[in-house]
């Protein structure tokens, strides 16, 4: 679990219990196979495509390949082994603010040929509303122009992080913040919520439901979880094979991941 916080591997542990999926018309192809399938001319890759038209199928995908990114084996992680998992303590309903100094939201992303990369984006602000023990509403509030790589250096990363902020990607003078706004949870386990929620990247609004594991301490709440995007639906076209033919090693994988690490105060 290197480089992995309690709120993410408890996000995946909760969430990644099964990766079945597979039909008889692709047998052998299940849902974390296929997250490992990216090169678009392996045999599988068709095949795999087609599954995920399936919504359920789609779900576990979209839970392995989050699993997969961050190099996890969703069968080996158990919450409850963790110190921090220990002291609950229900929280009180209102209004958390979240606190930016001790906030932050991971991304990863990767090329087809399987070069990745990683790095943070600030969060700016948002608030997270509880009631009975639930995420009534919320909001978290992501502050694009402080993209950063963490696994590059000197030029490389200048490089790249002025890419990703120029209009190829997410165009940051046009579109300075990103927000997950949650609409709806419900909590599944004592820590685990499920929630219904929009994600708004670059402008453009989307439904988006996502796992979170929410660790309470009467006044204070910890929440992590994953989500993850496909940045073409988002207007961020750049190296995609939805928009762009032939690109060959200059493909970029449409899939983004973006793992949250929030904390609020009452």
């Amino acid at each position: 679990m290197k480089n992995l916080s309690f709120f993410s591997a408890a996000f995946i542990a909760m969430s990644l219990f099964s990766c079945g999926g597979g039909s008889d018309a692709h047998k052998g192809l299940d849902a974390c196979g296929c997250a490992k399938v990216t090169d678009a001319a392996a045999p599988d890759f068709a095949k795999c495509m087609e599954l995920r038209k399936d919504s359920v199928f789609e779900k576990d995908y979209q839970h392995c390949a989050i699993a997969q990114k961050n190099g996890v084996d969703p069968s080996k992680l158990n919450v409850q082994t963790s110190d921090d998992a220990k002291e609950l303590k229900a929280p009180e309903d209102g209004v958390f603010s979240l606190d930016p100094a001790t906030s932050n939201v991971r991304w990863y992303g990767e090329k087809i040929t399987r070069s990745k990369h990683t790095g943070t984006i600030a969060v700016k602000s948002g608030k997270i509303e509880m009631k009975g023990g639930q995420i009534f509403s919320g909001e978290v509030v992501m502050d694009m122009t402080s993209i950063n790589c963490l696994d590059l250096k000197g030029d490389e990363k200048t490089d790249l992080e002025g890419h990703l902020k120029s209009p190829d990607f997410f165009d940051i003078a046009k579109f300075p913040e990103a927000r997950f706004v949650i609409t709806s949870s419900q909590s599944t386990t004592a820590i685990d919520h499920q929630t219904k929620g929009k994600l708004t990247i670059k402008g453009v609004t989307k439904d988006f439901d996502a796992k979170l594991v929410v660790v309470p301490t009467g006044n204070e709440v910890s929440i992590g979880g994953g989500l993850l995007f496909d940045r073409a639906q988002f207007n961020v076209k750049y190296g995609s094979g939805k928009f762009f033919k032939d690109l060959g090693d200059d493909l970029i994988n449409d899939e983004v991941t973006l793992i949250l690490n929030v904390k609020a105060k009452r």
